[in-house]
């Protein structure tokens, strides 16, 4: 399989759409809060784009397999650039398997990917502890 044909059977296109909001959230969190988290947030971006490929993947493979009208079929990249069903879910199980490891890697990481602080970590913990609700 191609490169170009891997971009078309995990439909690439659609990535930036799914990026925008994530970005968008954490140019507001490094405004709003003074820091940035740049491993987990690098993972968090790995296992958006390798869960947001999966999901385009499987809809491609799910679309091959319970096409019922040979005609709808043969318009499936699937069957267009000839690509094995074994390939196409063997694919998409690894794309699956990236983010599932990437998401426990975030969850539990590392101690080589713990920072011993973070920039601005200090101050927003000290804002957080010296703040009293309801006033």
């Amino acid at each position: 399989m191609t490169l170009k044909t891997f971009f078309n059977f995990t439909r690439i296109q659609t990535l930036p759409a799914a990026l925008l909001s994530p970005i968008a959230g954490c140019l507001f969190a490094f405004w709003y809060f003074g820091s940035f988290h740049f491993w987990p947030t690098l993972l968090f971006f790995i296992g958006l784009a390798s869960i947001n490929l999966f999901v385009s993947a499987w809809n491609n493979l799910m679309d091959y397999q319970k096409a019922l009208d040979p005609e709808y079929k043969k318009w499936n990249i699937i069957v267009a650039k000839s690509i094995n069903p074994k390939l196409a879910l063997n694919i998409c199980l690894a794309l699956l398997a990236i983010d599932v490891v990437v998401g426990l890697i975030v969850l539990c990481p590392p101690s080589s990917l713990k920072e011993p602080k973070y920039f601005g970590e200090a101050d927003l913990s000290k804002h957080i502890h010296d703040t009293k609700p309801f006033q």
